[in-house]
């Protein structure tokens, strides 16, 4: 059994390499074709997203393996070994009803029902892409069984561990039952220390039994997972988890780090201070909040523990600052509002975005010099003007980047996710120019992202299921109709928004809970005289606070795996961050010109 699980890790892992390198390839040949040859290929693209899709599925099948997705353990942890060892076996049994019931049995449903159509592009039978559900599914269980037997009852055992009216009540009665099964099931399997994915897909596919059969319910959450990772927007994710990866390995974010060092190097606490500025420019190069909080940790996280610095500090400073790549440009959330929303510029998103992310980096940045004031970390020495210059000019092809991707996306040469792939092949000749690493390194740097990439967006697809179900059922509806039931005040009724997005925030992904709720929310704030751009803001600025909030919060989640330590302790620290990113909110909410004063001066609205 643990031969054929080595097996199966290598062709997971193998796999997972292979068919990213090939989307990076395909997606340069696309930028290639369509602006030299001008003849861009639609079998490319089609390729492309069917190949995300199969990386998605397989590299969280891979992290399964790992037992590395991401749970919540506070409560499992404390508890005395036999209690312990029952609650892990629970948990892998969940996971195998999940793996059976939605990935084998429903995915094995909607491939058989797609066989015999063929894909328009490809002209292969879509049953044979869907196909990949079920063979994952079927790997799963196996690696959920193995952990069962071999952990958990061999060598558990052996070493001794175990000590119309109507028609409105009927719908209104179905969406109650939803979500309470819904919400009951998840709190459940969230306290019991299940995967996160595996507990918002299961707990949404059960809940879609109250509505519809079960043989149906397991058939569309299967096909839920697929058609919500099946997003050629959503391929820039991964790329930029890449490019940031890349940048990391190969000397750029060393580089940047240095840069903010300067800038920030004379504040109490100088380099959670820097950590801030990093992340700024970090997130503002890779477009990814968790690329920004794995790099900034794994450089200046040991730079700061060699100062003697808290280690609950650093991570709650970089906790609290890596979401600001999220507003700063390029930012994928941004990109999937702009298409739900409608007529809304992208550029215009983009420049509207750039003061409310300064707003949230200097908002944290005061609190962290208050706090490591207190703490008596001091600043640092102050750098001559040669170095700083010369750490300024080391940092420029690094910070050119930005120009090459946020510039061409703004002048219309390429779109997000071409512009992603243009930063990985920017960031990877880039660092071989800097000989920082090797061609030989790339298999592992693409894993390294490919199992980020897996853990992220196979929560996406899975809280697809979440939200076909609230939809179908016309909650955000209700949840609309009773906001607008409360009050007609504006300062009221944007503050009852705000608390809605925030709690969604923290139970679903960012990009399922822009498709949700910006049809719902967006003409109510348009009445009241808001701009579809700084609603766009905040909606991105909601629900990036959700990435550092449990239970869903990868971000957070990402930090404290990076700086070595546990939600359970670092949550404390972090929440006067939350405090004063609350603050920010409140102004960007209540203040038009703080979104709206770069593009009226641009003239992009």
């Amino acid at each position: 059994m643990t031969a054929a699980k080595k097996v199966l890790d290598k062709i997971t892992s193998y796999s997972s390499v292979v068919i990213f390198i090939a989307m990076v390839l395909m997606v340069t040949y696309q930028v290639i074709a369509r602006y030299f040859f001008k003849s861009p290929s639609s079998v490319t693209e089609v390729l492309t997203r069917y190949c995300f899709v199969w990386l998605i599925i397989i590299s969280a099948t891979y992290m399964f393996g790992q037992r590395e997705h991401i749970n919540i353990s506070v409560i499992k942890d404390k508890l005395p070994k036999t209690p312990k060892m029952i609650v892990s076996i629970i948990i892998e049994l969940v996971t195998i009803c999940f793996a059976g019931l939605v990935m084998v049995y429903g995915g094995f449903t909607i491939t058989k029902m797609n066989l015999v159509q063929l894909d328009t592009i490809l002209h292969i039978p879509t049953g044979v892409i869907y196909s990949i559900i079920p063979i994952c599914g079927v790997i799963i269980i196996f690696y959920s069984s193995i952990i069962i037997f071999i952990k958990h009852i061999i060598l558990d055992l052996n070493s001794k561990q175990i000590s119309n009216n109507y028609e409105e009540d009927f719908r209104m009665s179905i969406a109650l039952q939803v979500a309470l099964v819904m919400v009951t099931i998840l709190v459940i399997l969230l306290i019991i220390g299940a995967p996160i994915g595996v507990a918002i897909g299961l707990s949404s596919a059960v809940s879609m039994i109250c509505m519809i059969p079960a043989n149906v319910s397991f058939a569309t959450s299967a096909q839920r997972i697929f058609a919500g990772s099946n997003s050629f927007s959503l391929i820039a994710i991964p790329f930029f988890i890449l490019a940031g990866n890349i940048m990391n390995n190969g000397g750029i974010a060393t580089r940047l780090v240095n840069c903010a060092k300067v800038i920030a190097g004379r504040m109490p606490g100088a380099l959670a201070q820097s950590n801030v500025v990093a992340n700024m420019l970090f997130g503002a190069i890779s477009g990814s909040g968790a690329a920004a909080a794995a790099a900034m940790g794994s450089t200046i996280g040991p730079l700061e523990d060699k100062e003697g610095y808290d280690k609950n500090y650093s991570v709650a400073v970089n906790t609290a600052s890596a979401p600001v790549g999220m507003l700063i440009p390029p930012s994928n959330t941004m990109i999937v509002y702009s298409s739900i929303a409608g007529s809304v510029s992208i550029a215009a998103l983009f420049m509207a975005g750039y003061i409310p992310g300064l707003l949230w980096g200097a908002a944290v940045m005061v609190l962290a010099g208050i706090m490591a004031k207190r703490r008596g970390y001091q600043a640092e020495e102050r750098v001559t003007l040669k170095i700083a210059l010369k750490t300024f000019w080391q940092a420029i092809p690094s910070l050119l980047l930005i120009v090459i991707v946020i510039g061409g996306i703004l002048a219309g040469v390429f779109p997000a996710t071409e512009g992603s792939a243009i930063a990985v092949v920017y960031a990877t000749v880039l660092s071989l120019i800097y000989k920082s690493f090797k061609l030989k390194d790339i298999p592992r740097i693409v894993l390294e992202s490919a199992k980020t990439t897996g853990i992220i967006t196979f929560m996406i697809g899975l809280s697809s299921i979440m939200s076909w179900a609230m939809a179908f059922t016309e909650i955000p509806d209700m949840i609309a109709t009773a906001i607008l039931g409360l009050t007609d005040n504006k300062i009221l009724i944007l503050l009852l928004i705000n608390v809605l997005l925030l709690v969604v925030g923290t139970f679903m992904d960012v990009t399922p809970a822009i498709l949700i709720f910006t049809p719902i929310l967006l003409p109510i704030c348009t009445a009241f005289g808001m701009s579809p751009i700084q609603f766009g803001i905040l909606l991105c600025f909601n629900l990036s606070i959700g990435t550092i909030t449990p239970p869903v919060g990868t971000i957070l989640f990402t930090a404290c795996r990076v700086g070595g330590t546990t939600i359970e302790s670092v949550i404390k620290t972090l929440l006067p961050y939350f405090a004063v990113i609350l603050i920010a909110l409140l102004l960007v909410t209540y203040i038009p010109a703080i979104s709206m004063f770069l593009p009226k001066i641009l003239g992009l609205v």
